[in-house]
């Protein structure tokens, strides 16, 4: 689970520290190594509220991970047998953004949500002798890109005055006539 609130904000922009346990056996053994993280960031809800923006979102995870069923040992080689698994984490996040002016009533737009380049690790917890492993605990900064809107509505008074807008028929001199005009003259 990832504690909330927690971070630093700036402008408009927070880092959330988020941190997890995951689960990486497959049905056949423990983990031999990770392979990849991918991580996304879906905000499910936010509201503006006393100079600050409460955001809740989800951190879905898949980590694929390699798993060893058997190895086999020759002169100078090592194989070793196994597949690779994947495990998919959603994980709730609670965080806020500070936004100052903001106010109850006002509408949030979230511009970006994702994570802090390069600010993502992970670290077993429970490696044996032979590296292998169950569980992982993973590190990440969260980062939200927010943007308040504040819907206002006014009046724009509108003022008829004949003198600015003219009649067409008064800017056309007896040379130039419309179309119409100069295929009725023809016939006649």
């Amino acid at each position: 689970m990832c504690p909330s609130p927690r971070g630093r904000w700036h402008r408009h922009r927070a880092s959330n520290g988020c941190r997890g346990n995951t689960s990486v056996q497959g049905d056949k053994g423990a983990a031999i190594s990770v392979e990849d993280i991918d991580t996304k960031v879906q905000v499910e809800h936010c509201v503006p509220c006393n100079g600050k923006v409460i955001i809740n979102a989800l951190v879905k995870k898949n980590v694929t991970f390699k798993t060893r069923e058997k190895s086999e040992d020759d002169d100078d080689t090592q194989v070793i047998f196994g597949t690779i698994r994947h495990a998919t984490i959603t994980t709730p996040v609670h965080t806020f953004v500070e936004v100052p002016g903001a106010l109850s009533g006002d509408q949030c737009v979230i511009e970006e949500a994702g994570l802090e380049d390069a600010c993502s690790f992970y670290e077993p917890l429970d490696e044996d002798e032979y590296g292998h492993f169950t569980t992982i605990l993973d590190k990440q900064i969260l980062r939200f890109v927010v943007k308040v809107v504040r819907p206002t509505q006014f009046t724009i008074p509108v003022i008829t005055r004949p003198d600015i807008c003219p009649d067409v028929d008064d800017l056309l001199d007896d040379e130039v006539r419309p179309l119409e005009y100069q295929e009725d003259e023809l016939e006649s």
